[in-house]
């Protein structure tokens, strides 16, 4: 009984040994991982086009470069139209923030409220430091503040950058996606295995494409009808501002809270009167309670459902490691992991758990 408890111990001891390291790992590589991850999810997305233009007799390569080139055609013509717009309204943001203070009394109250606290806090803190720092000598650094331009156009060339890394891995996942399938399954010496993994791999690429793809133009119609809400309200850039929220629809829960908000931004700095900017708003709310309601149901209802308690774990999870590029990996990697679990039996007791409504059938079942 000794000998099984110091070896339940002993693993117990290394499974958190290798989670710590592995957490470590992910924070350190994040750099490299995120663009390896984004571009097997998109070349997920991208495998049917690929193959409906080989049925084309195009050669691998050059099937593969075609929607390559057009998603960065698109990219590049969406930043270019984006990109005015939108420093045009981060330069309105301060004086729409003056104007909001002067229209409504109540937040210009809380404004100075908080200013005079602010200001006996400072107060209070320099005369501590002048009292223990009375015999020392003052030193006054001399920072050199970028300008947020600056700033803003450093983050879009390292978004620019990093996209470019993604296009370019999808693109060699989508040449020797399949090959390295076959390798690996054939690394293993019985013909079962073999069979297993090739099956594993089509099933979660299967799985993986038709989320991201379905939801994809779910998301697309849900910023449209936005951008109709905002283009009523006489908006400008109306396109653009649906087009952002569609996106981010892809991250569960934030998502609803950064369309309410950002809805309510560009309303507001537009209109400044009070039912305007709550009217606007409750419209997104009513679009956004029959779009999770009703149309995801029906869209998803062969697709495989996930524990919103797990969607929720795994979205503070992966954000807390990689911020916004971890808030739209969550989901697909818990969807990958469901896939993996669903089909290896060793480990169907936790596809068990993180499904919401189990079935004894397994996934690639319910895929079919």
């Amino acid at each position: 009984m000794e000998y099984l408890h110091n070896t339940k111990l002993l693993k117990t001891t290394l499974i958190l040994i290798c989670f710590a390291v592995s957490i470590h790992l992910l924070v350190f590589a994040s750099s490299i991982l995120i663009p390896i991850l984004f571009g097997f999810f998109l070349s997920v997305l991208v495998y049917t086009p690929m193959m409906m233009l080989r049925r084309l007799l195009i050669p691998k390569a050059l099937a593969a470069l075609i929607p390559i080139v057009f998603i960065f055609t698109l990219f590049i013509a969406l930043m270019l139209l984006a990109y005015e717009p939108f420093l045009k309204k981060v330069e309105t943001i301060p004086s729409t923030l003056r104007q909001l203070q002067l229209e409504f009394t109540p937040i210009k109250k809380a404004i100075d409220e908080v200013n005079v606290k602010t200001k006996k806090m400072e107060e209070m803190v320099n005369d501590a430091l002048q009292k223990n720092n009375s015999d020392s000598k003052a030193i006054v650094v001399a920072k050199d503040e970028q300008r947020w331009d600056e700033l803003l156009f450093a983050e879009l060339g390292n978004l620019a950058w990093n996209f470019s890394v993604t296009l370019l891995l999808c693109y060699f996942f989508l040449v020797g996606g399949d090959a390295l399938s076959k390798n690996i399954a054939m690394s293993f010496r019985q013909r079962e295995k073999r069979a297993v993994v090739l099956s594993l791999t089509k099933k979660i690429r299967a799985s993986l494409a038709r989320y991201i793809a379905v939801t994809l133009c779910v998301n697309l119609a849900y910023g449209f009808l936005v951008s109709l809400i905002l283009l009523y309200f006489g908006v400008d850039y109306a396109l653009i501002w649906g087009a952002i929220i569609g996106l981010f629809r892809y991250v569960p829960y934030a998502g609803n809270i950064i369309s309410l908000t950002a809805v309510t931004l560009a309303v507001a700095e537009q209109h400044l009167q009070l039912t305007n900017i709550l009217v606007a708003p409750a419209a997104t709310a009513l679009l956004m309670f029959i779009t999770g309601n009703f149309i995801d149901p029906i869209v998803h209802a062969r697709q495989f459902h996930l524990n919103p308690i797990f969607i929720f774990i795994t979205i503070i999870f992966w954000s807390w490691l990689w911020g916004i590029a971890g808030l739209f990996i969550a989901v697909p990697a818990l969807l990958m992991i469901a896939v993996i679990c669903s089909e290896v039996p060793s480990l169907h007791h936790i596809y068990v758990i993180l499904c919401l409504n189990h079935q004894p059938r397994r996934l690639s079942e319910q895929l079919t």
